[in-house]
């Protein structure tokens, strides 16, 4: 049986907001007295509801949100900088800057709930996010189902190395 429910090219520049909902907001009354509230964060229901859009019109024909376990993964890819060396443009270089790839797992999870694709993402067992700058931008979405985990290891030592499912 294969496990892979979908492999997916979406080539639209990838949204990379931050995945916190609300800021904090502080300041000052006039009699001095300090005070704090939350405000929605405009830049993260921006990058939202586009994502919730690109990933509603990708999904394929006939397709019914998974409510089983599954394993997500996805490779984002975003432009080359300006700045970028000519000779490295036909790369695709790891980012290794902001956003934290935890605040993109949190957009993305919440994106593939609210367009279809899963009905929550707390069936989300395995997750990887890899961030690149490539010559060619865009989202490679690959979501497999998560029947049970591999394992590696001696019995004698009680050792074990859990395998990824994508490789």
């Amino acid at each position: 049986m294969n496990n892979l429910l979908a492999e997916v090219w979406i080539p639209v520049v990838p949204p990379i907001r931050s995945g916190q909902h609300k800021k904090v907001v502080r300041g000052v009354r006039r009699d001095g007295t300090a005070w704090a509230g939350q405000v929605q964060n405009p830049g993260y229901e921006r990058a939202m509801g586009g994502l919730v859009q690109v990933l509603f019109q990708s999904r394929p024909d006939g397709w019914r949100p998974v409510a089983e376990p599954v394993v997500v993964g996805l490779q984002l890819f975003l432009p080359h900088l300006k700045t970028m060396p000519k000779r490295d443009r036909g790369l695709a270089i790891p980012m290794a800057k902001t956003p934290d790839w935890d605040n993109i797992a949190k957009l993305y999870g919440d994106a593939l709930t609210r367009s279809g694709w899963i009905e929550d993402d707390k069936i989300i067992t395995w997750g990887s996010i890899a961030k690149y700058r490539g010559p060619e931008p865009g989202i490679l979405l690959r979501m497999r189902r998560h029947l049970a985990w591999t394992w590696k290891g001696s019995d004698s030592l009680r050792t074990e190395t859990i395998v990824c499912p994508f490789e």
